[in-house]
């Protein structure tokens, strides 16, 4: 498989992440780390960083306007992560 389509199936994969309830998101992010090993694991990181900060962490810091911002920061779009 050629690294452009390694990298579409990817970020079509991460971008389930969102939808996904807390429990949920582990066996998938297994299987992403898995299949990712060689290239694109950051790919699968930046995700799951971006998912547990903009869901678990806004729970624990409490203060939107720091969560807000700092979610703004962290925003990225999946095809402006090197590989």
């Amino acid at each position: 498989m050629s690294n452009e389509e390694h990298l579409r199936i990817v970020n079509k994969l991460c971008s389930y992440f969102e939808e996904l309830p807390p429990q949920e998101l582990p066996p998938l992010a297994h299987e992403m780390l898995e299949f990712c090993h060689e290239r694109h694991v950051m790919q699968v990181v930046m995700r799951l960083n971006f998912y547990f900060h903009s869901r678990l962490y806004r729970k624990v810091l409490g203060n939107t306007e720091n969560v807000r911002l700092g979610t703004q920061l962290m925003h990225f779009d999946s095809d402006d992560i090197c590989e």
